[in-house]
């Protein structure tokens, strides 16, 4: 094969990965309009003389391999970029623009939505099945994970437990978003989460497991952990429990974690690194919160969530920080109640919301 073009359309052919419609085609075009572009600013030359003839050839395969090189650099780029999935996530998006629901919605990737109720396992199987009782309308689904997304609802008030296909377990908290493929991919295994959600990753180091939540990126190849991302939320948090996990924020900021370490982001950003007992933030599986000196604004913002009510603290007493545990198996009246018992706090309802002030005291 001396022709440079024969090679480059071998190159082509024989390496092309799978990605968007029309770009390698695109591509395979452009590096033959280059090549042909060399050939004909030589031309001239290579008519002249046999000796310069080698070498002016020599000059435009080696162009042709460049170009090649750096295509080839840019398809590695292009195929390993988040971009197509985030893609398909923000079109997820728009199917849940008027959601406003009390119970767990599935929207499949074909649109068809399925409810669930509280604590409900929702699971998949290998062959990206659902394995309810009403799996029946759910059958395999063989289409790739470039195009087909699966995404669960979980809105105030309510959890959920859910099964992926690689048997990755997550358990879902109130008011969280995940998007996820029927099947992973060969290369990689990818989800999005808005929300909070704590995960025990299926261990596979061929296929590293990959969290995009609001303004960083998790990859681990068998951990369980806690994300904490929603995305009206300036804070977001990631505690490990076991194994190792490698995080990226939107400045390029790579952070590596180990097992009871927290890292804190900040307008997307890595803000803080620390030492915690990271089960103590996954605790709210077990229907514990567990309180280690969070402000008594950022546990009204919780439990409003949790409990699918309106909380309102102000700004008086707002930045009480607040230590114990609150069970909650309990109602929210009954949480109220005991935060009362430990901080100089006045609970009211009004029009259903229940507003946090401080404890006026007698003088």
């Amino acid at each position: 094969m001396k022709d440079p073009q024969r090679k480059t359309n071998y190159f082509l052919n024989s390496c092309t990965p799978v990605v968007e419609d029309g770009v390698v085609e695109s591509i395979h075009k452009k590096t033959f309009e280059k090549i042909e572009e060399c050939k004909e600013h030589l031309s001239p030359v290579l008519t002249t003389n046999t000796g310069k003839k080698k070498k002016i050839w020599i000059t435009v395969f080696s162009s042709a391999v460049a170009a090649i090189f750096i295509l080839a650099i840019f398809l590695i780029n292009y195929v390993s970029s988040d971009k197509p999935f985030m893609n398909i996530v923000a079109m997820t998006e728009q199917q849940i623009q008027d959601y406003e629901s009390n119970e767990i919605l599935l929207i499949l990737s074909d649109s068809r939505q399925i409810r669930f109720s509280q604590d409900d396992i929702i699971s998949f199987t290998s062959e990206g099945a659902l394995a309810n009782s009403m799996s029946s309308i759910c059958k395999r689904n063989n289409g790739s994970t470039q195009n087909t997304l699966n995404q669960l609802l979980v809105p105030k008030g309510m959890r959920s437990q859910l099964l992926l296909s690689d048997g990755t377990k997550i358990w879902i908290n109130a008011g969280s978003r995940i998007v996820f493929p029927p099947i992973f991919s060969k290369e990689k295994r990818q989800i999005y989460i808005d929300g909070e959600a704590y995960l025990e990753v299926a261990p596979n180091r061929d296929r590293p497991f990959f969290v995009t939540a609001n303004g960083f990126e998790i990859k681990v190849l068998g951990t369980s952990f806690n994300v904490f991302a929603y995305k009206e939320d300036e804070i977001k948090e990631v505690a490990l429990v076991s194994g190792k996990i490698e995080i990226t924020d939107e400045q390029n900021q790579v952070l590596e974690m180990k097992p009871d370490e927290l890292v804190t982001f900040s307008q997307n950003c890595i803000s803080e690194k620390k030492y915690v007992n990271a089960k103590d933030y996954k605790s709210w599986i077990d229907k514990i919160l567990i309180l280690n000196g969070e402000t008594l604004e950022s546990i009204a913002h919780r439990l409003t969530l949790i409990y699918g009510v309106k909380i309102v603290c102000d700004f008086s007493i707002g930045e009480e920080e607040v230590f114990g545990k609150l069970d909650l198996k309990n109602n929210i009246e009954e949480i109220l109640n005991y935060l009362e018992l430990m901080l100089p706090l006045s609970v009211t309802k009004e029009d259903n919301t229940f507003y946090l002030r401080r404890k006026q005291t007698d003088v």
